[in-house]
C-alpha cells in the first residue's frame, strides 16, 4: 500500500494499525493523518491479464509524482492517494489470465474475502474499511 500526497494539512497523528495486517508493524511506521483531505484508493491487476490496466496505472503514478507539473502538485495538495499496485501478484508471476494460484477469480470474493484464502482482497477492503472510519 503506497500512500502519496503532500505535507498539505499534515497532523501530527498517524494513520491506525489496522487489526490482522502489517504483521511487525508499530504506530511509527503508518502514515500521517490528513484529516482535511480526501482518500483516493487506486488499484490494479485483480486479474493478471490486465496489463494495459497496469500502464495505465504506472502512467497514473509517474503523472501523480512529477514535480514539475501544477495539476499534479494540485492534486497532491488536495488528496491523499492510497495506491495498490498489484491485487494479484502470485497470479501475474504464474502467468494466469483471471485467477490466482487456488484457481479463484478474486474479483468474486470482495464480498466476504477469506483472510487465509484471499489475503490481498481481504487486506484492501480492510484498509479502505479503516479509511473510511477516519
Amino acid at each position: 500500500l503506497i500512500t502519496i500526497t503532500d505535507n498539505t494539512g499534515m497532523s501530527n497523528e498517524r494513520e491506525s494499525l489496522i487489526p490482522g495486517l502489517f504483521p511487525g508493524a508499530d504506530e511509527s511506521s503508518r502514515p500521517f493523518t490528513f484529516p482535511d483531505k480526501k482518500v483516493y484508493f487506486l488499484s490494479a491487476r485483480v486479474h493478471p491479464g490486465e496489463s494495459p490496466a497496469q500502464w495505465m496505472w504506472e502512467g497514473f503514478v509517474d503523472f501523480l509524482v512529477n514535480r514539475d507539473d501544477p495539476r499534479a502538485r494540485a492534486l497532491r495538495k488536495l488528496f491523499v492517494f492510497k495506491l495498490v499496485p498489484i491485487i494479484n501478484p502470485d497470479g501475474v508471476a504464474r502467468g494466469h489470465y483471471r485467477a490466482d494460484t487456488l484457481g479463484l477469480n478474486l474479483n468474486r470474493t470482495y464480498d466476504a474475502p477469506d483472510p487465509q484464502a484471499h489475503p490481498t482482497i481481504y487486506a484492501v477492503k480492510e484498509a479502505i474499511r479503516a479509511l473510511s472510519a477516519t
